[in-house]
């Protein structure tokens, strides 16, 4: 890794940090208003306001892979190829099972969650593949 690829990357993991943080204390945050029964507009804002630092997050990491080499910058494409294939598969087949049977609700909420953790599975499976076989 070069001077200005870890320079990059400490950048990146900057943002990155940070937004999480954010994130979370606005999760946190929108948690304990929901013990007041907010209504309306309110309720709907604070309910989404964890959201906002989540495309800081997904800017912090669209910089982050143009910054990368090629070799990283495809199996990052291919490992998040796979996992919103795998991820939508799986909620289409969910889909279609509804129609027919009665089925847990499961949120939407956590596609975002599925399609990252996913994605780093892939990511590493992919490197061990091009080291491996």
């Amino acid at each position: 890794m070069t001077n200005i690829e870890k320079k990059n990357e400490k950048i990146f993991l900057k943002e990155f940090r940070i937004a999480i943080a954010v994130f979370l204390l606005l999760l946190a945050v929108t948690t304990v208003a929901q013990l007041y029964h907010l209504q309306g507009i309110s309720n709907i804002v604070i309910t989404i306001l964890p959201v906002a630092p989540l495309f800081f997050a997904l800017w912090a990491m669209i910089k982050h892979h143009r910054s990368m080499d090629e070799y990283i910058q495809r199996v990052t494409s291919e490992a998040f190829l796979w996992s919103t294939g795998i991820v939508s598969l799986l909620c289409v087949g969910y889909g279609l099972l509804e129609f027919v049977m009665e089925m847990p609700t499961v949120s939407i909420a956590y596609v975002l969650p599925a399609v990252v953790g996913i994605a780093g599975m892939a990511k590493s499976i992919l490197i061990w593949v091009d080291n491996h076989g």
